[in-house]
């Protein structure tokens, strides 16, 4: 029997103490479970489990991208902060795929050394032949085997950051599907996983990326930038140029779609990402193309610039070449015309083709402004497509100049004599002042008339002294034109006593002849001959004279008396030349002589 105040209780407040019984039982159950940490990580564990696998089969797409970022940092501090426990407990995952990278290195390196030796005697086809012969199979049937055809299946394009795929495109469906899109996110996910462990794990100084992943019969061809990756699928033997154009659909496509891809986000459905994929589908089309031609487009295009370069190599020296014997053609051209005109043998004429500025440089004296204007008509005539560059001078020229001074001196003197005379006059017209008009006047009409006689008389006088200067200035004595001869002629020989140009030697005797006979009788001419100094010294002075001996010959020949000839041997004494300009040492030279003498 309950107490009254207890009876009271339960029949007022019934409901709430039953409500109170439920709660503490409650209470009580919710304490056994997350009472303490134990407990609370008991229950919590099936939860979880229970909660993931649920998700996992209704919303994976969710829960994949949810989970995706936070693992894939998390595996990267991992390993950044225990990279050696990590490469530990993964090495039997990744091992076997850095092994694999390592082997497609050393395989890639084989065949470039392969394909250079087989460039030259083809290696790969008589191993066929032999294994034909030995084994029965036929050369065509054992190549296909060692040489599998080629071929692209698929091209994956993966956000980096996330390991998300963007879009996956196979040669036999186009763009795959949703429904089967379980594999592809699998293997984006892996494949970036790997790339990231196998960069920090793995780290290259020079920032390099895993190109390439071989797996049975099938490899991946890898490009990456900061946020993508392009993976393509292939399977066989990858032509040479195979990379080449993958890497181009690669640039093509961060050219084009760069911002798309560095913020990518799954949940986006758009125009801009079908146009994405619209332009994936095509670009995958085109590599195909290229595959069935082999990816020979490239191959002919640096064909075509090899080509070019190779013309350009070959054409430079052909133009080089004609442009050297065309200078040698004209200036071989200016020489004939020089040496055909006798009035200038024996004067300083140098002849060069200046392919710079296309024109031929003429430089040297000549003996007269008719020798000159000569010259410039023969050239003319004889070269007429070619520009004159003439630097010469003329005897004419260099005596016309001393006239120049000497008249000056002349100008000056009797313009002194005059102003004296002017300033006499004046003197006497100031002392005139003093008479009368009449006076002064006659004085001064007397003064002007002796003025001006004495400026005609001046006049008269300069005139004829300047004619009688011009005169004896441009009519050379026969003396002087005998030593101005001597002094700028030499005859050169080659060997013995043979001229290297006999013409010419010819032509200078018989105007040295010209001259003798005109100079006075008490002039002689030496002449000289001389060797250079290949021989003994006896031969050398023997050689020399006979030299000389034969140019006083020609000319006796020529009408010089030879009393006025004298024959002198000198052998090497002088030399004028050496090394590859010896052999102008072989020559004979003049020099004057007075009796006296």
């Amino acid at each position: 029997m309950r107490p009254p105040e207890e009876e009271l209780k339960h029949l007022l407040l019934a409901p709430e103490l039953a409500l109170l019984k439920r709660i503490q039982r409650r209470c009580d159950a919710l304490q056994l479970r997350v009472g303490d940490d134990p407990a609370l990580k008991d229950s919590v564990r099936g939860v979880i489990v229970e909660v993931l696998r649920e998700s996992g089969v209704q919303e994976h797409d969710r829960l994949s991208g949810a989970l995706a970022p936070l693992i894939v940092s998390s595996m990267r501090q991992e390993i950044r902060n225990s990279r050696e426990m990590m490469v530990d407990a993964l090495y039997p995952i990744t091992g076997q795929l850095v092994k694999a990278a390592v082997r497609n290195a050393f395989n890639e390196l084989l065949e470039t050394i392969n394909t250079k030796l087989d460039e030259g005697f083809s290696v790969d086809r008589w191993r066929a032949k032999i294994q034909s012969r030995i084994t029965g199979t036929s050369e065509a049937e054992i190549l296909l085997r060692r040489n599998p055809p080629f071929d692209i299946e698929e091209i994956f394009v993966i956000h980096r950051p996330t390991g998300l795929l963007i879009e996956r495109v196979t040669a036999t469906e186009g763009t795959e599907d949703s429904d089967g899109g379980v594999d592809s996110e699998l293997v984006s996910g892996l494949l970036t996983a790997i790339m990231d462990f196998t960069r920090d794990a793995f780290s290259d100084e020079k920032g390099g990326e895993l190109r390439t992943l071989t797996f049975g019969e099938s490899q991946l061809f890898l490009r990456t930038s900061a946020n993508t990756i392009l993976a393509a699928k292939t399977t066989g033997t990858p032509p040479p140029r195979f990379e080449t154009a993958l890497q181009r659909v690669f640039l093509s496509i961060l050219d084009q779609w760069n911002d798309l891809l560095a913020s990518f986000d799954e949940e986006d459905e758009d125009d801009q990402k079908a146009s994405f994929i619209d332009d994936l589908n095509e670009r995958f089309q085109d590599l195909l193309r290229d595959r069935r031609k082999n990816f020979r487009g490239g191959a002919l295009r640096a064909y075509a610039v090899i080509a070019a370069m190779f013309l350009l190599i070959a054409i430079w020296p052909a133009w080089a070449t004609y442009q050297y014997y065309r200078a040698q053609a004209i200036e071989a051209d200016a020489r004939n015309v020089v040496e055909s005109q006798v009035a200038l043998s024996g004067y300083p004429i140098d002849i060069r083709y200046d392919g710079d500025t296309e024109a031929l440089v003429v430089t040297g004296l000549l003996p007269s402004t008719a020798a000159k204007e000569s010259l410039i008509s023969g050239l003319a005539d004889r070269l007429p497509g070619v520009k004159n560059d003439l630097r010469l001078a003329t005897m004419n020229q260099v005596r016309k100049d001393e006239i120049a001074s000497s008249l000056g001196a002349i100008m000056n003197t009797e313009l002194s004599k005059l102003k004296a005379s002017l300033r006499q006059g004046m003197v006497d017209l100031e002392t005139q002042t003093q008479a009368n008009d009449a006076a002064l006047a006659e004085k001064i009409s007397k003064s002007v008339a002796g003025l001006d006689a004495k400026f005609n008389s001046f006049e008269k006088a300069v005139s004829q002294r300047i004619e009688n200067r011009i005169a004896t200035a441009l009519i050379p004595s026969p003396t002087k034109l005998l030593t101005d001869w001597v002094q700028t002629n030499t005859l050169f020989l080659r060997d013995e006593t043979q001229f290297r140009n006999p013409k010419w030697a010819k032509a200078l005797l018989r105007e040295l002849a010209n001259l003798v006979e005109s100079a006075p009788d008490d002039l002689r001419v030496r002449v000289v001959g001389y060797t250079d100094n290949t021989g003994s010294a006896s031969l050398n002075a023997r050689l020399s004279t006979e030299r000389a001996q034969t140019v006083v010959k020609m000319l006796t020949a020529l009408g010089v008396p030879e009393d006025r000839l004298i024959t002198v041997g000198r052998a090497s004494e002088k030399s004028i030349g050496s090394g590859e300009n010896a052999t102008y040492n072989r020559r004979v030279e003049f020099e004057i002589v007075f009796l006296p003498e």
